[in-house]
């Protein structure tokens, strides 16, 4: 869903682009990177919509490490299975704030109602 989003929005602003006709600069493919014309439109081998040249895509914006869920000392770059279990590795993503943890709120209120008692 999120990629249809991500994808969905950018042929719309692309779409305005060539309207106003200021669509300029190369287009590459993301999946053929040899791929490459002067304004918007769709692969030839692929079909997908092509993308603006050296525009940082979202997967660069935050660089994803995988985890194995049981032996954290396994970190790999890019998806697969952990070779001590065998279990699929957890994305897990770098970043410079602090996620909100619903799990550990609830488990320090009820240490604290636990510690009235």
């Amino acid at each position: 869903m999120f990629c249809y989003l991500v994808t969905n929005t950018q042929v719309v602003n692309d779409a305005e682009l060539i309207k106003a006709g200021t669509a300029d600069g190369e287009y590459t493919c993301p999946m053929h990177p040899e791929v490459r014309q002067a304004g918007p439109g769709n692969c030839p081998k692929c079909g997908m919509a092509l993308e603006r040249a050296g525009a940082p895509s979202p997967q660069a914006a935050a660089h994803t490490e995988y985890v194995c869920p049981m032996h954290a000392q396994i970190v790999r770059s890019e998806p697969g299975s952990c070779p001590i279990c065998g279990m699929a590795l957890e994305p897990r993503t770098a970043s410079a704030q602090e996620e909100d943890n619903p799990e550990l709120k609830y488990n320090l209120r009820s240490l604290g109602v636990g510690m009235r008692f």
